[in-house]
């Protein structure tokens, strides 16, 4: 299959759930943004990098595959680059995943609730 567009938009498929997951949270960070905005920050700051990353790598990868001549394509080369691209998503997931924690546990230490503003 060359058409590197409908391949990618599959790949995509596959990740519905997962990807609709991370828009719902961007939605519910803004929607709750005023009563909690620095967890809601982390939390969209989060989801956004994780639903980035889910897009970015899918493409990388396909296109690394479909062009793989353009790119020096021995296999070991091909493996090298993959590598890289996992490397660096798991790093940026963790990442993110950090974030949901900043989130999760703001201001939880001192036994008090995060003020609520008034509008």
């Amino acid at each position: 299959m060359d058409n590197i567009v409908g391949v990618f938009l599959m790949q995509l498929l596959q990740q519905l759930p997962l990807l609709l997951a991370y828009t719902v949270a961007i939605f519910l960070a803004l929607a709750y943004w005023r009563r909690y905005p620095t967890p809601c920050l982390l939390t969209m700051v989060a989801a956004g990098l994780m639903l980035t990353v889910a897009v970015l790598q899918t493409f990388f990868n396909l296109y690394l595959v479909q062009n793989r001549s353009s790119v020096d394509g021995t296999i070991a080369r091909m493996g090298s680059l993959l590598a890289v691209i996992g490397i660096a998503s798991g790093l940026l997931r963790a990442l993110a995943f950090g974030l949901l924690l900043a989130a999760v546990f703001y201001r939880r230490g001192d036994g008090q609730a995060p003020p609520v503003e008034q509008s």
